[in-house]
């Protein structure tokens, strides 16, 4: 069986949308559990209808705003099965995409921590282009998530030993992806499925990054756009998740963990040649890439 968990605020332009989709699975053997985060518009009246219609869709009842983060990581609780998937409101899944996901991920031990990512098609709202794919990263090493806020968490799947890890009692939460990706780098495997599965839906009201048409152009832009290196979000979602799981963590990790840490008080110059001589990379990607950006983003967090 498969937890769905769904976080919903204010999506009543796109919420039918995914739900049908899910309704529409080849894969059946799911349930999914939904929190909204204190709506204004019809989510609620949505979720209710839904919910009518099928025992598997189940309202979590919520009366104080979370944010989209601490929204998705609190319904862990209410997660008994062997797998689990985040699902956002505004998406559209091929009704393949369960079944794909449960075939593969329990390829691997289930007693270790797991975490699949698949991949997926942009769907840009609302001029309705369809990009050929979703730019992909695909990091190997703890030392490749530093720099990045966590894939997708609508992409992915991951099992019951993983979930152990994130339902704790974090106190400062930002994206729910970002702890995701951690947990996985920092104490089990993560395994890539480079299939689109679903798409992405990108537009105005979306919580996380865009994925824009003409990225390649932009690099420049998303280089010099400010002199910050790092989001102190990011950063401090990282200081948490060490000062949480730093006792439990293998030594070279919590070492890994310690170094990145400490790049928060060095000066520029400091900090550029410990970059420069690391092994740092942004999802795995170029390593010159980071330090380019390290060169021309002066500050370290902000």
């Amino acid at each position: 069986m498969i937890d769905l968990l769904m976080a919903t605020y204010n999506g009543e332009k796109f919420l039918s949308t995914q739900l049908d989709s899910i309704l529409c699975q080849t894969y059946t053997d799911w349930h999914l559990y939904i929190q909204d985060d204190c709506s204004t518009d019809k989510t609620i009246e949505i979720l209710k209808k839904y919910e009518s219609k099928d025992s598997r869709i189940i309202i979590v009842d919520n009366n104080k705003k979370l944010g989209a983060g601490r929204n998705f990581l609190s319904l862990l609780k209410y997660s008994t099965a062997d797998f689990i998937a985040f699902c956002d409101q505004d998406d559209y899944w091929f009704e393949n995409k369960l079944e794909q996901l449960y075939v593969n991920i329990k390829k691997y031990d289930k007693k270790k921590p797991v975490l699949l990512v698949s991949d997926c098609l942009v769907w840009q709202y609302p001029s309705n282009i369809i990009s050929k794919n979703y730019n992909f990263v695909m990091p190997q090493r703890i030392d490749d998530v530093f720099f990045m806020g966590g894939m997708q968490g609508c992409l992915t799947i991951f099992n019951k030993a993983l979930k152990t890890i994130l339902d704790k009692n974090y106190e400062y939460v930002w994206l729910h992806d970002h702890y995701l990706l951690l947990a996985a780098m920092t104490f089990g495997n993560i395994y890539y499925l480079k299939r689109p599965l679903m798409l992405y839906r990108q537009h105005e009201s979306n919580t996380t990054a865009h994925f824009s048409q003409k990225q390649i152009s932009d690099v420049a832009k998303k280089i010099t756009d400010n002199r910050f290196l790092l989001k102190k979000e990011l950063f401090n979602e990282t200081k948490e998740f060490f000062r949480i799981n730093m006792n439990s963590m293998p030594q070279i990790q919590k070492e890994a963990f310690e170094k990145f840490l400490q790049l928060e008080n060095q000066p520029f110059i400091t900090r550029l040649l410990k970059i420069l001589f690391s092994k740092y990379t942004v999802g795995g990607s170029s390593h010159l890439y980071l330090f380019i950006k390290a060169i021309l983003k002066t500050k370290f967090i902000g």
